[in-house]
């Protein structure tokens, strides 16, 4: 059993799975957990390296209001909406990047990856850290 830190939990077996453990995580709760999560999603050393300042810039993003496919109230009511359609499942079924594209056909409006990845981590959702992206634990209900 993984020891849980509130408000969320992330074990490594080689790999960085993290899930909310309750229901009162804040965006800012999410951030300290994870220093690696700015608004395009995870850092990725090596990959596309970028300067430490630029990372505190794109976290800075996360928590600005008014950033383009931020964390506004408007967007994170209507992601949580459309989120509120998915149930959790048992494999690994969505990447991020694709399924923030999915919502942003489907709800008309734009999103960016790392905001996306804070929702459904708010949402309650498993995700793995897979470079960039994440993977997530979680399906389309029946209808």
């Amino acid at each position: 059993m993984t020891e849980a830190l509130s408000p969320l939990h992330c074990r490594e077996n080689g790999k960085a799975i993290c899930q909310i453990a309750g229901e009162h995580a804040t965006v800012k709760d999410i951030l300290s957990f994870l220093p690696e999560l700015n608004i395009y999603g995870f850092r990725c050393i090596g990959r596309s390296a970028i300067s430490e300042a630029r990372h505190r810039e794109l976290r800075a993003e996360l928590l600005n209001l008014d950033a383009l496919g931020g964390l506004s109230q408007a967007n994170v009511k209507r992601l949580n909406g459309w989120l509120s359609s998915f149930d959790a499942s048992r494999t690994w079924k969505h990447g991020s990047y694709a399924l923030k594209h999915t919502f942003e056909r489907e709800a008309g409006t734009y999103m960016m990856n790392g905001a996306f990845i804070v929702c459904v981590l708010m949402a309650g959702f498993e995700i793995l850290i897979d470079g960039q992206n994440a993977l997530m634990k979680m399906q389309r209900g029946a209808l």
